[in-house]
């Protein structure tokens, strides 16, 4: 509370040895946001612009680029295929002005009297909320309007409180990558490392929605001498590429006589014959105490109820 308000909701402190009186609190325009968003019982999360951009404040740059000495304009360097800008904002473009706001050339607005960062006009809007932008493009003043139809879809690189996702086949266990596996496994395999660090950058989502890294594999005779493949990234499944944990599910749920387990980077594939899977089952099951062979998200839960 500051002076008979609220100012933020105090969720984690620090104590003992390390620190003392340290404390974080979520301020109350986050939790505002947040309950204005779930109104409508979804939570659609907060919008974002996802793109990269570089600042103008070399003179010698604006000069190049046609921009008067006005201190304004924030160069586009990337717009994602996935983002919310693609189609309407450029690499090359120089943004002047989002919703009449003057975009300084450190990336800066001035917003209810303060300097902030260009993208909280954009984390201040909702699904389905528009915003404006003034461009400079190619020597021209042109206007660009984009529309917040969702949320940026790939979040893996950011820590996630939902229970982890995964689907056990043959005593191999497969689970889509994302901080919290990256921290939790410490993988020695450099490509799992460089998915996770370059997924956005190199738009690798164009091949896959979520990266599937095999994981451990609890021993069973049907799994002996595989475990080169731990740690692999799954490719396709029966010659079907698999993007995401439910398609994986779906694929190891298709009657097949064997079933043949691609990896990037393999030269040879794994195989499991169906015939060995059916006895290993419940041996796995029962030995490794596993009661649930597959949990695909709360979402999946919820449309299978």
């Amino acid at each position: 509370m500051q002076q008979g308000k609220v100012v933020g909701v105090a969720f984690q402190g620090l104590g003992g040895a390390d620190a003392q009186n340290v404390g974080y609190m979520i301020p109350t325009p986050v939790i505002g946001h947040f309950l204005k968003d779930i109104a409508d019982g979804h939570y659609d999360r907060y919008m974002d612009l996802s793109i990269a951009t570089f600042p103008l404040m070399n003179a010698a740059h604006r000069r190049a680029l046609g921009l008067p000495e006005d201190d304004r304009g924030l160069a586009v360097t990337t717009v994602g295929s996935a983002s919310v800008c693609a189609g309407k904002l450029r690499s090359g473009d120089v943004l002047l002005r989002i919703d009449g706001l003057d975009i300084q050339s450190d990336g800066m607005v001035q917003l209810e009297g303060e300097r902030m960062q260009m993208a909280e006009v954009a984390e201040r809007k909702y699904k389905g909320d528009k915003v404006k932008f003034e461009v400079w493009r190619d020597r021209k003043l042109v206007t660009e309007e984009v529309t917040f139809e969702r949320a940026w879809p790939y979040t893996h690189q950011a820590t996630s409180y939902e229970p982890p996702k995964y689907v056990v086949f043959g005593g191999l266990l497969f689970q889509p990558m994302n901080r919290n596996l990256v921290a939790t496994y410490q993988f020695a395999n450099l490509r799992v490392f460089h998915h996770f660090a370059h997924f956005i950058e190199e738009e690798l989502y164009k091949e896959r929605d979520e990266v599937i890294v095999l994981t451990a594999l609890l021993p069973d005779p049907i799994n002996t001498y595989l475990d080169e493949f731990r740690e692999g990234i799954i490719r396709k499944v029966n010659g079907t590429a698999i993007r995401n944990v439910k398609e994986l599910a779906a694929a190891f749920t298709k009657q097949a006589d064997e079933y043949v387990i691609e990896f990037e980077g393999h030269g040879r594939p794994l195989v499991l014959q169906r015939t060995d899977l059916e006895a290993a089952r419940a041996r796995i099951r029962q030995r490794y105490n596993v009661l649930t062979e597959q949990f695909l998200g709360e979402d999946a839960t919820k449309e299978a109820r």
